[in-house]
Order: C-alpha cells, then sequence, then structure tokens
C-alpha cells in the first residue's frame, strides 16, 4: 500500500491535463494578442500538446475561444456573486460590482476587459460574438435582481443606468495608463457627490449669476450711463433710439436694460417697453 507521502507527492507532481494546458495558454495568448492575431500553432507550442489533442479536445479554433471566454465568464461570475453575498445591505451589494472592479483593474498585467476585447474582433455568429452578449445578459440580470432586492421601484430601469456606468468605467480604463487602486476596505464607492441634486442646481445658478455680472459691460462715467452711450432717463442705447416702435407703435425709444440693447449686445435680455 502507498504511503501518504508518495501519494501526495505524486499529487504536487502531476502534471495538468492536454485540455488545462491548452486553455492556460489560450487564455494568456488570447488575452495579450488578441483572438485573431494568435494562431492554432502558437497555442500548441504554449501548451505543449500535440495538434491533435487541440481538435479532439475543443474540435475547432472557435471552440476553444468559446472555453476560453466562458471560462472567464465564471470567474467574474463568481467574483461578483461573492462580493454581492458578503454585504447584508442591499444598497451595498448592488454598488459592489464597482469594487469587483476596481480590484480588477488593479490587477498586474490588465489590458482591458476581456470580452471588450474579444468584441471587436468578432463576427456575427462566432463565439467572440455570443460569449460576451450572453455575459451581459446575466450582468443585466443580475443587476436587476440587486436593484429589485434593494427595494427600487424600476429595478429594470436602473440595471441599465448601473450597467452603462459599468461599462463606461471598463471603456475609460481601456484608455489610461494610470494605475487604479481598489477601494480600501470599509469604504462605500460613490457613485455621484452627496449633496443634493437641488443644492448643485442651485451652486450652478449662483455660478452662472457671478459670471454674467462679471462680463456685462460697463457705462464709461461709471454711473447711470448718459455720458457712456446709454440715456439715463428710458435706459434706451443712443446710437438706436428711434429705430424701433414702442408698445404704443409710436416711433421712440425703448426701455432697455442698461447695456442691454438687442442690436448691440443679442444675448442680453431687455426691459419691458415704456408705455
Amino acid at each position: 500500500m502507498p504511503s501518504d507521502t508518495a501519494t501526495s507527492t505524486r499529487t504536487r507532481s502531476r502534471r495538468p491535463s492536454p485540455r488545462e494546458r491548452l486553455l492556460k495558454a489560450a487564455d494568456e495568448l488570447f488575452y495579450a494578442e488578441g483572438i485573431n492575431s494568435v494562431g492554432i500553432d502558437r497555442v500548441i507550442d504554449r501548451a505543449d500538446v500535440a495538434r491533435a489533442s487541440l481538435y479532439s479536445t475543443f474540435g475547432s479554433k472557435d471552440e476553444l475561444i468559446r472555453a476560453y471566454l466562458e471560462h472567464r465568464m465564471e470567474i467574474s461570475k463568481a467574483r461578483l456573486r461573492a462580493a454581492a453575498e458578503a454585504h447584508d445591505d442591499p444598497r451595498e451589494a448592488l454598488l459592489s460590482v464597482f469594487g469587483v472592479q476596481a480590484a480588477t483593474f488593479a490587477r498586474p498585467g490588465y489590458q482591458g476587459c476581456a470580452f471588450n476585447r474579444a468584441s471587436a474582433e468578432a463576427s456575427p455568429g462566432s463565439a467572440a460574438y455570443e460569449v460576451p452578449r450572453a455575459y451581459r445578459r446575466w450582468l443585466h440580470d443580475f443587476l436587476r435582481d440587486l436593484a429589485a432586492a434593494a427595494g427600487v421601484a424600476e429595478p429594470d430601469q436602473l440595471a441599465s443606468q448601473v450597467h452603462l456606468l459599468y461599462d463606461g468605467a471598463n471603456l475609460a480604463r481601456a484608455w489610461t495608463v494610470t494605475p487604479v487602486s481598489p477601494r480600501p476596505p470599509g469604504r462605500p464607492p460613490r457613485l455621484c457627490s452627496t449633496r443634493p441634486c437641488s443644492t448643485r442646481r442651485r451652486s450652478l445658478a449662483r455660478a452662472v449669476a457671478v459670471t454674467a455680472s462679471r462680463s456685462r459691460p460697463r457705462p464709461a462715467n461709471g454711473g447711470d450711463g448718459a455720458a457712456g452711450g446709454i440715456s439715463g432717463v428710458t435706459g434706451a442705447c443712443q446710437q438706436h433710439t428711434g429705430t424701433r416702435s414702442n408698445a404704443n407703435g409710436r416711433a421712440g425709444p425703448r426701455s432697455w436694460t442698461q447695456g442691454s440693447c438687442r442690436p448691440c449686445i443679442r444675448n442680453r435680455t431687455r426691459d419691458r417697453p415704456v408705455g
């Protein structure tokens, strides 16, 4: 009867199966260089298997690509599920997808979403076309279920919105070389400012008002504008006085906000005409 030591030694020294070696080689090469750029011969050489092993195991390169992407999909699903299940708060569970995403971005060798990269090279009906779309359908359903658990009135709509943010982060990360650090434990992700939207709108309105007041033309004499081309009585631009009729249909000056004669500054708002 073999000893426990001999059994454990054989277990540690067991060489991966041809399928495992092929899948590992495909994962490394396809992700780093693209599914179309890498030929079958390179995968076979990297995996150190016979050509017959590839065709007997997967049947074709397209099915090898399918296995590669489905393997990646199962890993992504497991990470997202584990992150969501780690939170008791449904809202935190929904937002946990961004924590998983940030950790993925920070991994050494990350070169973008494998599904996006494969889709960019895919032709309709191929494995690289079908598997990423299957993953996107699963992710949308996953987000919708989390949103429903959080009590959202329209979970499908929120799932689409969160999915859009998720996709946008993937795209942005693919175009930047700045290292991304995963979110420290205990710090909740923030999708936007915690200030109420109405407060932000008021702040924006104040900023616009200040900018407008600074850019408004001032009279040359610093007073009511009589010496600066603006009538101090009516506020009408002297240059254009009498060119338009007033409210009674008689020719005469109109009352304009100081410096706001439309022929002079078309984007300014004028006062109501004098009766």
